[in-house]
């Protein structure tokens, strides 16, 4: 089965059914590299559910993150993927090491230039990143983000506290370094079906035909808005950034 089929299967991470696409696009552009003999790192790994299906495949995986809650249970539950607590912008490996790097929204909890130039070391000749990321354009976003800093019962956790959100204008600078980068963005007014708790719990196997089919129309008016007006990618929810290095 291919990457994203095994990560439907788990129907694990935050609202899988609506992550579908930008995780469609993630682990397609991955998956050449996920291989056995592989090594790959999961940068910002939390539990480890991704991290774990890479593990199916690949000799060595690792999962990384600062939280070290999330360390200790990823451990415990997926014995194949080798947890370390670490910083995106000092990652503890060596140049060249690294044949793939997953990260999903991550940067904007880092110092970004350093993070990036901490994943460009480690990769070696050829291999491949795929990195989604909140952007910071999006109105939907901006008043939950505003939401859960000031107004909300359940603020961010500090280290899930966020730095500085991805400007869709900045992205070509910042990848400057790396090979042959892809964007896509997602998300002009689906950001707003993330308030409704049936659909944030939904995964893409277990929901019912009509959750799958509402989200998905959503989904197809988002596009349609983006590929009429390319100017509303700055108002995109998310980007997917994926390549290599030379």
């Amino acid at each position: 089965s291919t990457l994203l089929q095994r990560w439907r299967e788990m129907g694990t991470g935050w609202a899988p059914l609506l992550s579908e696409p930008v995780m469609a696009v993630a682990l397609s552009h991955l998956e050449p590299a996920i291989r056995f003999g592989a090594s790959v790192l999961d940068l910002g790994s939390g539990r480890g559910h991704v991290a774990a299906i890479f593990a199916e495949r690949a000799a060595f995986v690792i999962g990384l993150d600062v939280d070290l809650d999330s360390v200790h249970h990823g451990s415990e539950k997926y014995e194949d993927v080798f947890f370390v607590a670490g910083h995106a912008e000092q990652l503890p490996l060596d140049d060249n090491s690294i044949d793939a790097v997953f990260c999903h929204s991550v940067l904007q909890y880092t110092k970004r230039a350093m993070s990036l130039a901490e994943i460009h070391r480690v990769l070696r000749p050829g291999g491949r990143f795929a990195i989604i990321e909140n952007l910071r354009g999006n109105p939907f976003a901006r008043c939950y983000r505003m939401w859960r800093k000031h107004g909300s019962r359940s603020p961010y956790l500090r280290h899930q506290t966020p730095l500085e959100h991805l400007d869709y204008g900045h992205i070509a600078e910042l990848f400057q370094p790396f090979a042959s980068v892809q964007l896509q963005v997602f998300g002009v007014v689906s950001p707003v079906l993330a308030i409704l708790p049936g659909l944030r719990k939904s995964a893409p196997l277990s929901a019912t035909a009509r959750e799958q089919g509402f989200v998905r129309a959503v989904q197809k008016v988002d596009r349609e808005l983006i590929r009429r007006s390319p100017a509303l990618a700055s108002a995109a929810w998310n980007a997917v950034i994926c390549g290599s290095v030379d």
